[in-house]
């Protein structure tokens, strides 16, 4: 592992494509890489993603351990990490306990104003009503986050639209074989981390990270540059 932050996008990537094992060896790497020093938000992710990973290969008890210093991280990654301790306490039985710290995840979410957090906490608490036998407010719960994963749904669609369109006509204008290769080549790695997106908000575990170039324009911009 060498840049920490590399390493969280990759291991965020890895849980969308479903290798939590390989999410989990990502983190712990890079929050051994870090050690005492790094940038504090950095570490606060990894450690999230740490969780999230421990959830995908069935080690709640550990999961929910870990999770027991998130009270103390930034807005952002808190609800996450938050969203993650109240799947491990329902996933261990504890469903009341479960509701009551997605609650406050919901609440998190809302203040940072993010729909991906809101689609997660919601649907995590969703998760938790459910198991808990409260099957109208886990209908309620997931009501909420719907409308957030809508949104980030039809961003991602009319990304994917966006570069399927500008690829179309780079091939019609592209004369050598190696050209139409390159093009084709450049569409499929751009292609490939937007389905994976796109399967993580549908199983509410959004991987978009704020900053990134997400917008039709920018992803076509990325296409022609080559």
């Amino acid at each position: 592992v060498g840049d920490p932050h590399v390493a969280w996008l990759e291991a965020r990537h890895q849980i969308a494509a479903a290798s939590a094992e390989r999410a989990l060896e990502l983190s712990r790497a890079a929050l051994e890489v870090l050690g005492g020093a790094g940038e504090t938000k950095t570490r606060e992710r990894l450690e999230a993603v740490e969780v999230r990973a421990l959830l995908g290969v069935g080690r709640y008890a550990e999961a929910l351990e870990k999770s027991n210093g998130s009270d103390g991280y930034c807005a952002e990654v808190r609800a996450e990490a938050l969203a993650y301790r109240g799947l491990a306490q329902t996933l261990l039985g504890s469903h009341e306990e479960a509701v009551g710290t997605l609650r406050v995840a919901e609440s998190v979410a809302q203040e940072v104003a993010i729909p991906r957090l809101i689609a997660l906490t919601g649907s995590a608490r969703g998760t938790a009503e459910w198991r808990s036998g409260h099957i109208e407010l886990a209908i309620a719960a997931y009501e909420t986050a719907n409308p957030s994963r809508r949104k980030s749904l039809d961003d991602l669609a009319g990304t994917m639209a966006a570069v399927l369109e500008a690829t179309r006509a780079a091939l019609s204008s592209a004369e050598p074989p190696q050209s139409m290769a390159a093009v084709a080549d450049r569409a499929a790695a751009l292609l490939r981390p937007l389905v994976a997106r796109a399967g993580a908000v549908i199983n509410g575990d959004d991987t978009v990270v704020a900053g990134e170039p997400m917008t039709p324009q920018a992803m076509v911009d990325r296409l022609m540059k080559g």
